[in-house]
C-alpha cells in the first residue's frame, strides 16, 4: 500500500520534531548533570545514548497504540528521564519473565 507524499511529509515532521524536542530535553539533562560535576565526553554519549534508547522505546509504544501525535509532548520528557524509563521497562520486563517462569 503506496502512501501520499503529504503523509509522508507528515510522518517526518513528527519524527523531526521528536527528536528537536528529545535533544531539547537531552539538553536539560546535560545542565543537571554539569552542575554536579564538569562533563566529560563518555558521561555525554553515555546520557545520549540512554535518551535515545528510551526515546526509541517510547515511539514504539505510542507507535503501537496508534498515539504518535503525543509524541512530540512526551519527547520532552523522555529526553530529561530516559534513564528512569529504561530502568522501569527494565524491570517490568524482569517482573513479566518470572511470572512466565511460574506459570511452568
Amino acid at each position: 500500500m503506496a502512501t501520499t507524499d503529504e503523509e509522508q511529509v507528515s510522518f517526518l515532521v513528527k519524527v523531526g520534531t521528536y527528536i528537536l524536542g528529545i535533544l531539547l530535553g537531552l539538553g536539560a539533562k546535560l545542565v543537571v548533570v554539569n552542575k554536579e560535576k564538569p562533563l566529560t565526553i563518555r558521561e555525554f554519549v553515555y546520557h545520549s545514548a540512554i535518551a535515545f534508547a528510551s526515546a526509541w522505546i517510547v515511539w514504539a509504544v505510542l507507535a503501537h497504540y496508534n498515539h504518535t501525535d503525543v509524541a512530540n509532548i512526551a519527547a520532552v520528557v523522555v529526553g530529561r528521564y530516559g534513564d528512569i524509563i529504561l530502568v522501569a521497562a527494565f524491570k517490568q520486563m524482569k517482573r513479566f519473565m518470572n511470572d512466565f517462569d511460574k506459570m511452568k
